[in-house]
C-alpha cells in the first residue's frame, strides 16, 4: 500500500512537470518573447495599470521624480536660454572732468584723423573708421570742440592699461591714437546707431597714484555702424564708425601756410615773391616750411628778412616738385629743389624716427594740401652755392 501510494504521488508529480514543460515555449522562440515584452506596460505604470483593473491599458509616462535620481536629462528640469541683448555693466569712465587748455588750440598742426580724409572733399565718401570705444557714464561725456585740446584723468584700471598700450606705440599717432568716446548712462554697450565723437590722443602721463592724465584733441562726430568686444581688451569695444564729413576740402599750399599759426612768417615771405607764390597755385609740390620759431632764431628782424636781396633764392630752395609724403621717404633719399638745391632726408631712428633734411630737424610731416604736402622744419635751408663760388 505504501509503495503504491508513493508510486502514485511520483507519477502525479512527473505528470505535472510534463504539462509545465509542454506549456513552455521552445528555446528558439525569441520572437514570441519579444512580442510579449512589447505588450507589457512600462515598469513605472504597473501600479497604475493594476489599480485600473486592466493590466493591458497604458496610462503614459511616469510622474517626474521628486528628488535627485542621477538622470542626465529630464523634460521636467528647467533649461537655460541664451541672452542676446546688449551687454550690461561694461567698464565705464565716471566722474570725469574735462579741463580746457589755455593758449593755442594745438601745438602740432593737422594732427587729427579727419585730416587724412579731408582731401577727398564732398565728392568721394569718407572710409569707415575702425576705432576702440571709451564709454562714459554719469551726466555726460567730454565734448571738446573741433581741434580743441583738452585733458581728463582716467581712474579705471581697464582704460589705464589701454592708454598705456597706446602710449607704447599701438595707436595710429605718436604717443597715442584715435579713440571714440560715447555716453551710456546705464552702462550698456554701444550698439549700431550710437553717436559719439572722435578724439586724437597726443599724450598719456601715468601719475604716482595710479591714475592717468590723457591729453587729446577733439575731432569730428560719428555714428556706430557695428560694434563688438574682441578678446584681449578686457571688456572694451571696437567699432566701425561712419564719420561726419567736413564742409569744404583742403586749402592750397599758400593758403595753408597763411592759416597755420606756426607758418605765418613763411607765408609772408611767399607773398613778398609773387612769382613763386603764383607758381605754387599749380602743383603738386612738396614744401619744407620753416616754423616761426625757427625764423625768429636766425636773429634777423622780420622786416629785414622780407627785404633780403636773396629772398627768392631762400624761398625756392624749400620747394620740391611732386607730392612726397612720409611713406615715400627713407633715410638717404635725395630730393632736388626747384632751384637745383640737393636735399637729403635722414632718419636717425628706424624706421622713420627723428627725421631731418640737410641736417635740419623736421618738426611735423605730412601737412596735406589740395596741391601738395607741407613738412614743417625747425630751421632755414640754404640754397646751393653758385657755380663760380667754392664752399668753404
Amino acid at each position: 500500500m505504501i509503495s503504491g501510494a508513493g508510486s502514485h504521488r511520483s507519477m502525479g508529480s512527473s505528470g505535472s512537470q510534463t504539462r509545465l514543460m509542454q506549456q513552455r515555449p521552445p528555446s528558439g522562440c525569441q520572437g514570441s518573447q519579444t512580442n510579449l515584452m512589447q505588450q507589457r506596460p512600462p515598469s513605472g505604470c504597473s501600479q497604475r495599470s493594476t489599480a485600473s483593473g486592466d493590466p493591458s491599458v497604458y496610462l503614459g509616462p511616469p510622474e517626474p521624480p521628486s528628488a535627485r535620481t542621477g538622470m542626465m536629462f529630464s523634460h521636467s528640469s528647467p533649461s537655460l536660454q541664451p541672452y542676446t541683448g546688449a551687454a550690461e555693466q561694461v567698464p565705464v569712465l565716471k566722474n570725469v572732468h574735462m579741463r580746457r587748455q589755455a593758449g593755442p588750440p594745438e601745438g602740432i598742426p593737422k594732427a587729427v584723423w579727419s585730416d587724412g580724409c579731408a582731401h577727398l572733399g564732398q565728392e568721394d565718401p569718407w572710409p569707415n573708421h575702425s576705432i576702440p570705444l571709451w564709454v562714459f557714464s554719469g551726466q555726460d561725456r567730454p565734448r571738446p570742440a573741433y581741434r580743441e585740446e583738452v585733458r581728463f584723468t582716467l581712474r579705471d584700471e581697464t582704460y589705464i592699461n589701454f592708454a598705456v598700450r597706446l602710449r607704447c606705440g599701438q595707436g595710429d599717432h605718436y604717443n597715442g591714437g584715435s579713440v571714440g568716446i560715447v555716453h551710456s548712462p546705464d552702462r550698456t554697450e554701444a550698439s549700431a546707431g550710437s553717436e559719439g565723437q572722435l578724439i586724437m590722443i597726443t599724450d598719456v602721463i601715468v601719475q604716482p597714484n595710479n591714475t592717468c592724465v590723457v591729453t587729446c584733441i577733439g575731432d569730428v562726430n560719428f555714428r556706430v555702424k557695428k560694434a563688438w568686444m574682441p578678446r584681449g581688451l578686457r571688456g572694451l569695444q571696437l567699432a566701425h564708425v561712419e564719420t561726419e564729413q567736413l564742409s569744404g576740402g583742403l586749402d592750397k599750399i599758400v593758403q595753408t601756410c597763411a592759416t597755420e599759426p606756426n607758418m605765418t612768417v613763411f607765408a609772408r615771405m611767399l607773398q613778398a615773391v609773387p612769382d613763386v607764390a603764383d607758381s605754387l597755385q599749380g602743383g603738386p609740390f612738396t614744401v619744407f616750411v620753416p616754423t616761426n620759431e625757427a625764423l625768429a632764431n636766425l636773429g634777423i628782424h622780420e622786416d629785414d628778412l622780407l627785404q633780403h636781396p636773396d629772398l627768392e633764392s631762400l624761398v625756392r630752395c624749400h620747394i620740391v616738385k611732386g607730392k612726397i609724403t612720409c611713406e615715400a621717404m627713407y633715410s638717404g633719399r635725395t630730393l632736388q629743389a626747384v632751384d637745383g638745391t640737393i636735399l637729403q632726408m635722414t632718419f636717425a631712428r628706424w624706421p622713420r624716427g627723428l627725421p631731418s633734411v640737410n641736417e635740419v630737424p623736421v618738426e611735423h610731416l605730412d601737412v596735406l594740401c589740395s596741391n601738395g604736402v607741407i613738412h614743417s622744419v625747425m630751421g632755414m635751408l640754404h640754397p646751393h652755392p653758385a657755380h663760380s663760388r667754392r664752399r668753404h
